[in-house]
This record gives structure tokens, C-alpha cells and sequence, in this order.
């Protein structure tokens, strides 16, 4: 009964294809090992070569290695190929600020993705339950969750598989029982300081014995049908995405003018498929990160900026709205370098260079491009240097009534904000006389009384 009900699940979701390889997770628990159990049962017929991941998240001290000792045994018992890892979990979680949950959960997902690029496997298989759906389940309504949420554990999630997502945990015991199949006990799971674990010996039973003796399965189909409608509106997504976003490894995009325009519900949607498109998923992005994602989007003027969870920082400029990883804003370090006349200076922090040199009023014929600028030499005060902005700089644009800050310069040009450190400055002394590549000063432009020129061109590094 047990062995029939997990392959009409693998039928139903076409979990496998005939041949293929698959890592499976197993962590020593019943679960995993009963998973283990029931595919090798299959191999035969449906001729997938099976690969056995282990990872001890150093959690448990002497117990999680003896959990990784059962699984190498294990393996080579059946003539299993297995890789078995170990990782200082607790200190990554420490280095990075993220619960004990989020920490071994990102770090066994790149650990299984690791194994299955290793071995060219198409599927990874997971060992979670029905009872894992309903605890889930049960967990977002009290933590606050939307559809996505309450559609629960999906079967298949890319290249990761659930062939047991229809059986419960009580189904599997036994199956272990009657096949005296041994497996771990993890004592971790009987702890209540975990939400899970308080819900799933307390809470749950409660509801169960008191209001619904179906809980489970009632939260399961509740599941089921909450998936369904998901999957339906995410393809309706999918088709709008072109009109209004872009993306790319480092950064989405969203185009406000499109993005405005869709209804609620669709805003929010989008605004949860960028972060996990950075992210890889939306562990401790919750209500108030996309409620206030969305009055950053609805602010009325200039650059707004709103930091979320695991680096993710959102920038709302203009016409678009950028969601990017801190790590790669595109901020430049501090730097100062002076200026060589005539000669190249190189700027290596932004991989460019500042060419300079020196001219004849009467020669100067070709008024300047705009990564060309040309200034009155004798006005200005040497030496000359290129630094990047400086808190309270100031400057006199050209054709302006009068001096105003830098940062109302950049605000005016609808310079990003993560640009603004990557524009080099020419400096006399302590004033700005080229924002290279958008304006000189007014004070040191060319005029009819000017003798000699100081010609500069700023250009990528290497080229001529």
C-alpha cells in the first residue's frame, strides 16, 4: 500500500524519467531512509542509477557524526556511490545573522546542487511528508503568509523531488517497522524551542483531537488547490514580465510606468519574483518587506533606498525601480590621483583614464563631445587631481545662474545612485571644475580672452 501510493505519486507529477540519475538526501531519519528504500525497490524498473548526499550541519556534535557514519554504511551496504559532507553551519549562521533554519537550509541546497553538477544527475530527491505539508501549512497561517505560501511544498520544485509528499509520517513508520528497516533518531526533533516541533507534538494534535480529526488532510488538499491557482497566476505572470522587467544575475529592474499600471495583486507578485530571482528564494521576506517596497515605489520624488533581509537593497530612481545585492551596487572606493599635463592619468579603480593635454586658443577648433571637455588653463590653479565626491561638494555648472550642491547636479541629470560614485571629478584645489563626462564650471569655461586650453578626454582604460 505504502510502496503503491509513493509511485502514484511519482506517476502523478512525472517525478522521473526512465534512466535518469538522482542524488538522494538522506539524512539517516525515516523519512529519507524510507525514501531510500522504496527507489531502490523501483531501480530496477525504472532503471535510474541513485547517488546518496549527506551533510553533517555540525549541529549535534558527536551525534551528527555518527548520523554521517549510518549513511556511509548505508550506502555501501546497497553499492551506493554517496558523497558525505560535513560544514560549520553554526558559524555561517553566525557570520550572516540568519536563524539556525535559514543558515542549514541554504547551506544543504548548495551542497545537493554541488553533488548533482557533480555527477550530471537531473533530479534530487527529498524526503519530505504529508505531515511536513500540514506543519508547514500550519506554521505560515500563524506566521503571516500569502497564496504562495499556503500552497505549501510543492512536488516538484526545478530539479527537486518529493515522492513522499502524499504519505504520512505515521505511513512511513510503519513501512520501516514491517521491513525492520533501521534508521536515526534525531533528538533535535522532540525539542520545543522549535516552531515546528511545537506545532507538530502539541498544536496540531490539539486541533486534531478538538476541532478536525482530518486536520492533515484537510490542510494538504487546502494546499493542493492554493498550488494550483499559484501555478495558473505565476503563467500569467510570466507573460507580463517582458513589458515590465528586466533581470540579470546581479540585478532586476522593474519599469515603473509598466509596473504601476497592473493591479494589486500582480504587484505583488512581481515584487516577490525579483527578490527571488537575487535570492534563489524569499526565506525572511514576509508582508511588511513588500508592503513597504511598495510605498517606496509610490513615493512622489528623488531617490528613495530601502534595505531588506540578506543584503538585498532596493532603489527607487526616476522611471525604474532596481533591486540588487549590496555586494554589487557598483560603488567605487574612495580615490585621489593626481592629474598629469600633459599625460594619462589612470583611474584603476573604475578601469578608465583622463588623457590631458595642452593647446593654442586659435588651434582649438571642435567644440568638445561629451567625454571631451576643454577649460581655460591659466584660470586654474595646479596642481590639478581626479577624486571621486566628497560629502558638501559644490560646484558652478556651465550655463547655470550660479553654484549648487553635486548631489542636486546628479539628482537633476537622473544620475543613479549607484553610479554617482563611479563619475571622477577634476579638481583645482578644492573646487569641482569637470564632472567628467556631463559638465565643466562656468568659471573656467573657454572665452574670447582665453590664451591657452587644457584639453582632457576621459576614455576606458587601453583605448586610443
Amino acid at each position: 500500500m505504502f510502496i503503491q501510493q509513493v509511485a502514484n505519486t511519482i506517476n502523478k507529477y512525472n517525478l522521473f524519467r526512465q534512466g535518469e540519475r538522482i542524488v538522494i538526501a538522506v539524512s539517516g531519519g525515516a523519512d529519507s531512509v524510507a525514501l531510500l528504500y522504496v527507489l531502490l525497490g523501483m531501480q530496477s524498473e525504472w532503471g535510474f542509477k541513485l547517488h546518496v548526499a549527506h551533510l553533517n550541519h555540525m549541529f549535534r556534535a558527536e551525534e551528527a557524526f555518527q548520523d554521517a557514519e549510518f549513511v556511509r554504511q548505508l550506502a555501501q551496504k546497497h553499492k551506493l556511490s554517496y558523497s558525505i559532507e560535513e560544514f560549520d553551519v553554526p558559524a555561517f549562521k553566525r557570520r550572516h545573522k540568519l536563524s539556525p533554519q535559514a543558515a542549514a537550509r541554504r547551506i544543504r541546497y548548495e551542497f545537493l546542487d554541488k553533488v548533482a553538477e557533480k555527477i550530471k544527475a537531473g533530479k534530487i530527491a527529498l524526503g519530505h511528508n504529508a505531515d511536513d505539508q500540514a506543519e508547514t501549512m500550519l506554521m505560515r497561517i500563524l506566521q503571516g503568509t500569502g497564496q504562495e505560501g499556503l500552497a505549501g511544498i510543492p512536488p516538484q520544485r526545478g530539479k527537486y523531488i518529493r515522492p513522499l509528499i502524499e504519505t504520512s509520517r505515521r505511513q512511513i513508520e510503519e513501512f520501516l517497522k514491517q521491513a525492520t528497516v533501521p534508521f536515526r533518531q534525531d533528538a533535535s526533533n522532540l525539542s520545543p524551542k522549535y516552531l515546528r516541533n511545537k506545532l507538530r507534538l502539541g498544536l496540531l494534535p490539539q486541533l486534531e483531537q478538538e476541532y478536525n480529526p482530518n486536520l492533515r488532510n484537510s490542510l494538504n488538499q487546502l494546499a493542493q488547490i492554493l498550488r494550483a491557482e499559484a501555478e495558473w497566476q505565476n503563467r500569467h505572470i510570466e507573460q507580463l514580465l517582458p513589458q515590465i522587467a528586466t533581470s540579470a544575475s546581479q540585478a532586476v529592474v522593474l519599469k515603473l510606468e509598466a509596473f504601476r499600471k497592473q493591479p494589486l495583486a500582480v504587484k505583488r507578485r512581481i515584487l516577490r519574483w525579483g527578490i527571488a530571482q537575487l535570492k534563489g528564494d524569499l526565506d525572511e521576506i514576509n508582508f511588511s518587506h513588500i508592503e513597504q517596497l511598495l510605498k517606496l515605489i509610490n513615493a512622489e520624488r528623488g531617490h528613495k533606498v530601502l534595505h531588506l533581509p540578506q543584503q538585498i537593497v532596493a532603489q527607487k530612481d526616476y522611471q525604474t525601480l532596481s533591486l540588487k545585492r549590496q555586494a554589487a551596487t557598483g560603488t567605487a572606493p574612495v580615490y585621489d590621483y593626481p592629474l598629469s599635463i600633459p599625460g594619462i592619468t589612470a583611474i584603476p579603480d573604475l578601469d578608465m583614464e583622463i588623457e590631458a593635454g595642452i593647446m593654442e586658443r586659435a588651434k582649438l577648433s571642435d567644440y568638445p563631445a561629451g567625454n571631451e571637455a576643454a577649460l581655460d588653463l591659466d584660470k586654474l590653479k595646479q596642481p590639478l587631481s581626479i577624486r571621486n565626491r566628497r560629502a558638501g561638494d559644490r560646484f558652478f555648472p556651465q550655463g547655470a545662474k550660479g553654484a549648487k550642491k553635486l548631489k542636486s547636479f546628479f539628482i537633476d541629470h537622473k544620475i543613479h545612485l549607484d553610479q554617482r560614485d563611479r563619475i571622477p571629478l577634476l579638481v583645482s584645489r578644492a573646487e569641482i571644475v569637470w564632472v567628467a563626462g556631463y559638465r565643466i564650471n562656468e568659471r573656467y569655461k573657454i572665452r574670447d580672452d582665453t590664451k591657452q586650453v587644457l584639453w582632457l578626454q576621459i576614455r576606458a582604460s587601453g583605448q586610443t
